[in-house]
């Protein structure tokens, strides 16, 4: 990654170089700051005893998978989704954080990630049917496989349930 440039994001056509380890190098300086593994310990305690964190966790990377895919769309046009969308999360993470149990914070994820790819994907998809065609299945396709992997969690709980069985 220390060879990769990102257009237009942080650095103008930059190559990103060193500054692609700091966040690396805040995890390790905390680490031995802390001196300590126990905080570290009780991360995975949690997310052992409720997998919805860990996709939880996930949902902060949602931002990128939306520059991602609406990249090279007009800015007009991307601003409407945008503030939707903004909206969707924050109300999304409000209602997650104000979950009484594990089941209703579950339904939040499960419902709000699964319109917020759909928003994106329609979005991105029918922006690009109008401007120059498109391949369909390609952002559906990528759109399945993200909310799959964000809940990709899911697993630990099964693999503890078969483990008591």
């Amino acid at each position: 990654m220390m060879n990769v440039a990102s257009p237009d994001i942080l650095f103008y056509r930059e190559i990103w170089g060193l500054r692609i380890w700091v966040p690396s190098i805040v995890v390790i300086v905390s680490l031995l700051i802390t001196r300590s593994f126990q905080p570290l310990q009780k991360l995975i305690n949690d997310i052992l005893d409720d997998w919805s964190l860990l996709t939880f966790g996930f949902f902060g990377c949602m931002p990128m998978f939306i520059f991602v895919y609406f990249d090279e769309i007009n800015k007009l046009y991307s601003l409407f989704f945008m503030v939707i969308l903004s909206l969707l999360m924050a109300g999304s993470v409000y209602l997650y954080m104000a979950g009484k149990n594990q089941v209703v914070r579950i339904r939040i994820l499960l419902i709000s990630i699964f319109l917020i790819i759909t928003l994106v994907v329609a979005g991105s998809t029918i922006y690009w049917l109008y401007n120059g065609g498109t391949n369909i299945f390609a952002p559906v396709g990528g759109g399945i496989i993200v909310y799959l992997l964000l809940f990709s969690p899911a697993l630990i709980s099964l693999f503890q349930r078969s483990r008591k069985v």
